[in-house]
This record gives structure tokens, C-alpha cells and sequence, in this order.
């Protein structure tokens, strides 16, 4: 197999499995039996997809474990918080977290 035809199928395998399958998870959970349980669901795919990759020998693409671990974080936040609005604002938080860093980090940029 032609080296790009081998990266995209392993680009597109890891995708699906990090992004995609946990995606499309939580849409038909939230929608049948709401937030919480679809987080659940979520999380329980990534992390069988992780235990499997560590007990077939292999070890698991990074973008599963950052999905992973950021998904954990984000549900974390939102049980902690008890409020489905914690799990929608977050996004909007971290980027203006992130742009505030970019405004910050302007002086140095010079150097």
C-alpha cells in the first residue's frame, strides 16, 4: 500500500475512533436519555477504546488520549457543577481564556 493511502486510512482510523464514533455516541444518548447519560457513554467509549489499544500490546494514538483526557475534565466539571450550563460554556471560556493568553503574550513577541 502506498505510504499516503496507509496515512490517511490510519489518519482516518484514529479520527473515527477518537472523534467521530464518541461524537455520534453522545448525540443518540443526549437525545434518548439526556446530558449526564450521554457523557457517560461517551466516556466509557474512550475509555475501552483506550484499554483495548493497552491490552492488544499497542499503545493508543495521542489524539484518543487527549479527547480522553479532556473529555474527563469536561464531564468533571459539569458533574461537579450540576448544571448542563457548565457543559455548554465551557468552550466559550477556554477560548477566551486562550485569546486572553495571546493578548498577554503580545509585548514578548517583538523580542
Amino acid at each position: 500500500m502506498p505510504a499516503k493511502v496507509r496515512l490517511a486510512l490510519t489518519v482516518t482510523t484514529h479520527l473515527g475512533e477518537s472523534v467521530v464514533v464518541p461524537l455520534a455516541l453522545f448525540y443518540a444518548v443526549v437525545t434518548a436519555f439526556g446530558l449526564y447519560s450521554a457523557l457517560l457513554a461517551s466516556l466509557g467509549w474512550a475509555y475501552c477504546a483506550v484499554t483495548v489499544r493497552l491490552v492488544r500490546g499497542g499503545t493508543p494514538p495521542m489524539v484518543l488520549l487527549v479527547t480522553t483526557a479532556l473529555a474527563t475534565v469536561k464531564a468533571a466539571i459539569t458533574f461537579a457543577a450540576n448544571s448542563s450550563t457548565a457543559f455548554f460554556l465551557q468552550p466559550t471560556v477556554a477560548t477566551y481564556a486562550f485569546a486572553a493568553a495571546l493578548l498577554v503574550s503580545v509585548p514578548w513577541a517583538g523580542r
